[in-house]
């Protein structure tokens, strides 16, 4: 099973303190799940790291850092509300508090897909529900995916077309 997952941060200063941010995050997530007995987890794939112009959001928000890690489960019962509980135990060890919607937030971990699932529930949305939405989700998908199909069978170029962003190096210009 292939989890996909966008991790985002807007609360730090530099590309290696999100960079560490995201390592950290991501290896407490795989140890969350390995000690549960859900299986293993294998990080499989990461995209480059993106600074974000941020995207419904208020208007003094900071600019986030954005990166999607590629996950393998192996030998496990891993469910999406497994890897959701585990990935938001990250963020609020982290010191997530949710005060308003798109509040700036140290870590933001968001399961994009989880393997060919389809998934609504009060609590989650597999595939995430604006992953068509996101430069910042679509790129970083594409330096995972080399082919450029997602797991729905979009090829992700005829997605960015129909957004309004400018890529400059690893900078997304994206009004929302």
């Amino acid at each position: 099973m292939r989890v996909y997952a966008s991790y985002g941060t807007n609360l730090v200063s530099t590309e290696s303190e999100a960079l560490a941010l995201f390592n950290q995050a991501s290896e407490h997530i795989q140890s969350k799940i390995e000690e549960r007995n859900l299986g293993k987890v294998l990080l499989d794939k990461e995209s480059l790291l993106y600074k974000t112009e941020p995207v419904g959001c208020a208007a003094d928000s900071p600019w986030f850092y954005n990166i999607l890690k590629v996950y393998q489960i192996v030998d496990g019962l891993c469910t999406a509300e497994d890897f959701l509980r585990a990935s938001q135990e990250e963020e609020i060890a982290t010191g997530r508090v949710r005060t308003y919607k798109n509040s700036p937030r140290l870590l933001d971990i968001d399961i994009i897909f989880f393997g060919n699932e389809k998934i609504r529930t009060e609590n989650l949305e597999i595939p995430h529900r604006a992953y068509k939405e996101r430069a910042f989700v679509l790129l970083p998908l594409a330096d995972c995916l080399e082919d450029g199909i997602l797991p729905t069978g979009e090829q992700i170029a005829s997605l960015l077309e129909n957004i309004n962003y400018k890529l400059v190096t690893n900078i997304i210009y994206q009004k929302g």
